[in-house]
């Protein structure tokens, strides 16, 4: 039994094409009507399936049914209908925002927005308008967020004469991670290029009085002035020579004052009785800090964390951050000073290198060594009684490993004693901890197989060996270490011989 099915345009699509034929009308104009959403475009699928079931039987057939002769060409099921199915016009909904999906896209990309670049993606693939819409919102305004950033950062820096090289290299990794981190560390470079240029004028102005006061000739400091604060490009321009003016004006009201017990180059933080010295009332060696190049001034950084301490490997900054460790041991508070100071006057001096450091280090390593006897006294535990005792041994081994044993012994037997032994003397139980610390720091790196403290890959690269030694000679020049003279006497001599030989460097 055949239906007849009566298939009626949308009334949406209906009224549509009304109104346009009546607005045409009345323009003399042409409408080009809509297609009805609810057109139909193929046949039901059972009715494909009957043709295909029918086309082998059809060639047995003594006649042809008349529905077949009026619709298939030829009357011939294989053949197919006579008629024509319409056809959807394919409307691309992501048309309109083409554009705006390339340039988000770029953008994305170029600022290394991959979270949002995914997202887009997917929405582009699900065709999500309304999902397509936030996204491309979100990058467009990430994208103008970065682009100040970009912008102004670029800016400051041309302000005070920085390269952007570490922005230019993150922005070819289209990471936004490493992008932000770039722009955070220019941003405290110019934060520190900002501090120095207003440091310089406020020193500038108190030498210039200073040097009135003391009938000092201050005029190419007090053109200097002027010119940096008339026009910032003649600091940045000539920044080198115009520290230099100033540092020699500073050293010749130097020369005119009573000799002071504090190096000018010291910095307030570190004065008697500071905060970070808990009070103390201890003066760090002025003959230390002078050291120091006058035209390398060294930044300094102290903070209320327990992160660790380090120094800059060109010698421009200290960063000072052992605040336990300190108020533990008033010994490791100064020594730390005298140490990470000790590697930017290294560094600044390249002494690391210097041949006289190396014949004095071979020859300390050959001596520690070398084999000989001696009496060791190794714990062992009483299996019979149970407890431990004492035996007293004799054994060939080398220097180091003798000393290393020594002072192995000596900090399991320190880490028994009770507080009061130590107060007596003066000294605490960790200042005595802290020394032996820096003794053994000091033997691994001279030989790497013995003593405790930096890694034994750190000491494989190079500079490093020298650089530890040398800290722990200014260590020991200026501030002392009662463990390391007793332990390893003739090289404790050598190594503040060494640093003591150390001469200012004068301005010319």
């Amino acid at each position: 039994m055949c239906y007849a099915i009566p298939i009626l345009m949308d009334e949406e699509t209906f009224d549509d094409n009304e109104l346009g034929d009546l607005k045409a009308a009345l323009r003399g104009t042409t409408y080009k009507h809509k297609q009805a959403a609810n057109t139909v475009t193929d046949v039901p699928d059972s009715f494909k399936e009957w043709v295909k079931d029918h086309i082998e039987a059809q060639k047995k057939w003594a006649s042809t049914p008349y529905f077949i002769r009026d619709n298939f060409k030829n009357g011939d099921l294989s053949k197919g209908l006579k008629i024509a199915l319409p056809t959807i016009q394919q409307v691309d909904v992501l048309a309109a925002y083409r554009s705006q999906i390339e340039e988000a896209r770029a953008n994305a990309t170029k600022w290394g927005l991959s979270v949002q670049l995914n997202m887009l993606e997917l929405r582009v693939t699900n065709k999500d308008i309304a999902g397509l819409q936030s996204t491309l919102a979100t990058i467009k305004s990430k994208t103008a967020q970065m682009e100040k950033m970009d912008a102004d950062i670029r800016a400051k820096c041309r302000d005070w004469g920085l390269n952007t090289y570490i922005l230019d290299s993150a922005m070819n990794t289209h990471d936004s991670k490493q992008i932000l981190k770039a722009i955070a560390d220019l941003e405290d470079r110019c934060v520190a290029a900002e501090k120095e240029y207003k440091d310089y004028i406020k020193q500038a102005g108190q030498a210039i009085k200073d040097a009135n006061k003391a009938k000092i000739d201050a005029i190419d400091v007090t053109n200097d002035l002027a010119a940096v604060l008339g026009d910032k490009r003649e600091w940045l321009l000539a920044k080198s020579n115009i520290k230099k003016r100033l540092n020699d004006l500073l050293a010749k009201i130097d020369a005119k004052k009573p000799q002071s017990s504090v190096s000018r180059l010291m910095p307030d933080e570190l004065k008697t009785k500071s905060a970070y010295l808990n009070g103390e009332d201890y003066t760090f060696a002025k003959d230390f800090f002078d050291l120091i190049d006058p035209n390398k001034p060294i930044r300094l950084e102290i903070l209320d964390s327990d992160t660790g301490s380090y120094s800059s490997f060109i010698g421009d900054l200290v960063h000072i951050a052992g605040k336990k460790r300190g108020k533990l041991s008033p010994w490791e508070c100064k020594a730390v000073i005298y140490h990470e100071y000790g590697h930017c006057i290294d560094a600044q001096r390249d002494l690391w290198k210097d041949p006289k450091l190396i014949a004095m280090r071979d020859a300390q390593i050959k001596k520690l060594k070398k084999k000989g006897e001696y009496t060791l006294y190794e714990r062992k535990w009483n299996h019979e009684s149970g407890g431990w005792y004492y035996e007293r041994t004799k054994q060939t081994i080398t220097m180091v490993e003798y000393i290393d044993k020594r002072l192995i012994a000596l900090s399991e037997k320190i880490s028994w004693m009770n507080d009061d032994v130590f107060a007596k003397r003066g000294i605490t139980k960790h200042d005595v901890l802290e020394q032996i610390g820096s003794t053994r720091d000091t033997i691994k790196s001279l030989v790497v197989k013995y003593g405790f403290g930096h890694s034994t890959a750190y000491f494989r690269k190079i500079r490093m060996k020298e650089t530890e030694y040398l800290a722990h000679a200014f260590e020991n020049a200026f501030l002392g270490n009662r463990v390391f003279q007793k332990y390893l006497p003739d090289i404790y001599a050598e190594m503040v011989a060494y640093i003591r030989a150390l001469k200012p460097i004068t301005n010319k």
